[in-house]
């Protein structure tokens, strides 16, 4: 059950007045935003409640205090990748690892999956940052004559386990530094695919048995000539979107 706001006294005894002077409770409901059954029960309640306040609510008291509740978002704000088994210890009143769980998403906050990105160091930043100021105004004929590359690896020890860190599910939230799970780019044991685009024809291939290095390059031919020019028009004029997310992200980490 969702947990109402409680009635100010004032609103209150103006609602019991108004039901004394004959005003109906879905008129009053409409003048003042109250739902009718709250309406209802005030009325009906009202020989036992004390100078208006609010009556104790039913049920076993809350654990925590408010300041305890503020406690727990300070700490998850501080420290996102912070494990509940930690914020059970840290908190001042003996509670659930549930109790503490289901204040955070009554918070608004959730504990998601860190993004992960290749480490970026503030010089790093900085340096992209710097670029993207100049890249962005890059008019579509400097574009499409840069070759755009990228990159696929498969490499030893990448498979390092997910962290999870507490945040807002707000857009683009996920991509800031201090939620992202960043990694290392290590000259370990990998194996690499690597594209490039560019809006010239394939002039050569690797060399090998020279048999199968016709074939290949003939069904490269094929292959090359069955893309649509508009594919690769695409990539080269989306890029300008990843230079206005690196630009707005000031250097750090975006989605791309």
């Amino acid at each position: 059950m969702v947990k109402t706001k409680e009635l100010d006294p004032y609103i209150r005894a103006k609602l019991e007045a108004g039901v004394e002077l004959g005003h109906s409770i879905t008129t009053l409901s409409k003048f003042y935003k109250v739902p009718r059954p709250t309406i209802y029960d005030t009325f009906r309640l009202r020989e036992v409640r004390d100078r208006q306040k609010t009556r104790p609510r039913p049920g076993r008291p809350r654990k925590l205090t408010e300041r305890d509740k503020n406690h727990i978002i300070i700490l998850i704000k501080r420290n996102p990748f912070i494990k509940y088994p930690a914020l059970k210890e840290i908190c001042p009143t003996a509670v659930s690892i549930a109790t503490i769980r289901r204040l955070i998403q009554g918070s608004g906050y959730g504990n998601w999956p860190a993004r992960k990105r290749p480490e970026l160091t503030p010089t790093i930043a900085e340096k992209r940052w710097a670029f993207v100021k100049q890249a962005i105004l890059w008019t579509k004929v400097q574009r499409e004559s840069i070759i755009w590359t990228d990159e696929c690896s498969v490499e030893l020890g990448k498979g390092k386990r997910r962290e999870y860190c507490f945040r807002l599910n707000y857009l683009n939230e996920k991509y800031k530094k201090e939620y992202v799970q960043p990694f290392k780019k290590s000259r370990g044991v990998s194996v690499m695919v690597w594209a490039a685009i560019w809006g010239d024809d394939i002039e050569s291939t690797p060399g090998g048995e020279e048999k199968v290095r016709k074939v290949l390059i003939e069904a490269l031919k094929d292959s090359w000539a069955a893309i649509p020019d508009s594919y690769f028009a695409a990539l080269t004029t989306t890029v300008q979107h990843r230079f206005k997310a690196v630009q707005d992200a000031k250097g750090w980490y975006t989605k791309y």
